[in-house]
């Protein structure tokens, strides 16, 4: 099964919004995990232990959390929130 990164528009809001330094490290973490196989992708892509506001996949970068949704073999990139504001 070929999974599939798709982003959306509020992901793209919430991106233009960090320091340009944090927004490399999250381009160079999404390019490492979208080039990944298989079972491989889930050493990054994290199932969040309950699904939270529809959100339910994590990827950490830094501080940073990138919030993902799935649904079939394709995987949404929701938003990008600071590790402290993430389940609040």
């Amino acid at each position: 099964m070929e999974l599939k990164f798709e982003v959306t528009k509020s992901f793209e809001k919430s991106f233009e919004k960090l320091p340009a330094k944090v927004r490399k490290a999250i381009m160079q973490k999404i390019s490492a995990v979208s080039t990944l196989k298989g079972l491989e992708v889930f050493r990054y892509v994290i199932q969040l232990a309950s699904s939270f506001n529809g959100l339910t996949h994590k990827i950490r970068c830094g501080n940073y959390r990138i919030l993902l949704t799935r649904e079939g073999s394709t995987f949404y990139f929701m938003t990008i929130t600071d590790r402290k504001e993430t389940y609040k």
